[in-house]
């Protein structure tokens, strides 16, 4: 198993360690960093339309095992080489699509800059270590301090009447209701249509107000049903698993008690709660759990259960990317 490598040396002498104190600034920045790629991960695998709870991913660290601890690493050393290289392009954005999640890794990845004093950082598996060193300070400090009050993109939920705006529409996951209006060409028929769709993931102009909330959705296109929702990882409070046959879930949601569900008829897991984001956490929570009675055996033994828990990630372990050699 290869050992992954983070550590801040002399620019001069790259087999000579960097001074104590920068060594443990630089050795800070990086955890946050790692942290806040963590965040984001999170985030875009379980659709969160909210703050992303802190007990899903505060527990790791940069040599954390695990599937996620391995994704995020991955993510750490291609930003690192991102903004400490010389190309231009769309790769944060693509990467990072969250605007709040990216400006914080940006700003972590300032710090990690300013804190090397003129050090070189190392980081990598054993055998393949890069380094990062410079980067153009301009750039990413306009990347980390960038002011956005609106942008283009997508709000997942339902799309309901606007209690407080007579005639007008709104999309709500449960925690909070955001005012929304639409494009010329969307008649006053799609409009209903969508209202009937069910989970839709609504496309427009996103309005932030100061403190970096939803404050509206403007200027919508459409708005796209998902039948499905599949994710390639399951996690949970303190652990997470990572598949080769991705998990799905069937999202609905009922007015009449104002309730998300999300099933898998073939695990037999159902959870429901008041907000998507409470529903797919604990939809992912069975999951693991499930997942992990099964493979120390203190799950009743159901083989058709177990046989498809084993397809989506072997439980000998050996999808495992830490034993990669």
């Amino acid at each position: 198993m290869k050992k992954y490598v983070v550590k801040a040396v002399s620019s001069i002498d790259p087999e000579t360690p960097a001074d104590d104190r920068v060594s443990e600034a630089v050795l800070s920045d990086v955890d946050r960093l790692f942290s806040e790629i963590c965040r984001n991960i999170v985030r875009a695998e379980l659709r969160l339309q909210g703050d992303v709870p802190g007990d899903l991913y505060a527990h790791l660290t940069v040599h954390s095992e695990g599937a996620l601890a391995h994704d995020a690493r991955r993510f750490l050393d291609e930003t690192l080489d991102y903004l400490g290289g010389t190309s231009r392009g769309t790769w944060m954005n693509d990467n990072y699509p969250d605007i709040l999640g990216r400006k914080r890794v940006a700003g972590a990845v300032l710090d990690v800059f300013r804190d090397l004093e003129g050090c070189t950082l190392l980081h990598g598996y054993e055998g393949d270590l890069h380094q990062f060193s410079d980067i153009d300070a301009i750039w990413v400090t306009g990347m980390a301090k960038m002011v956005t009050r609106a942008y283009n993109g997508g709000i997942m939920g339902v799309v309901v009447k606007d209690p407080r705006r007579k005639d007008h529409w709104a999309i709500t996951s449960g925690a909070s209701l955001v005012p929304m209006s639409f494009v010329s060409s969307i008649s006053r028929y799609d409009q209903e249509d969508f209202s009937t769709a069910g989970p839709v993931i609504a496309m427009g102009t996103v309005v932030l107000d100061e403190d970096g909330g939803i404050a509206e959705l403007r200027a919508v296109e459409s708005c796209y049903t998902f039948p499905g929702a599949v994710f390639l990882r399951g996690i949970a409070s303190g652990r997470d698993v990572g598949l080769v046959y991705p998990l799905e879930g069937v999202p609905s949601y009922y007015a009449r008690n104002s309730s998300w569900y999300l099933r898998c008829e073939e695990l037999a897991l159902e959870s429901s709660a008041g907000t998507w984001d409470e529903c797919v956490i604990a939809f992912h929570g069975m999951f693991v759990e499930l997942w992990h009675s099964h493979r120390d055996g203190t799950a009743p033994e159901n083989q058709r259960i177990r046989g498809l828990l084993d397809r989506m990630c072997p439980f000998d372990g050996s999808t495992d990317p830490e034993n990669d050699s």
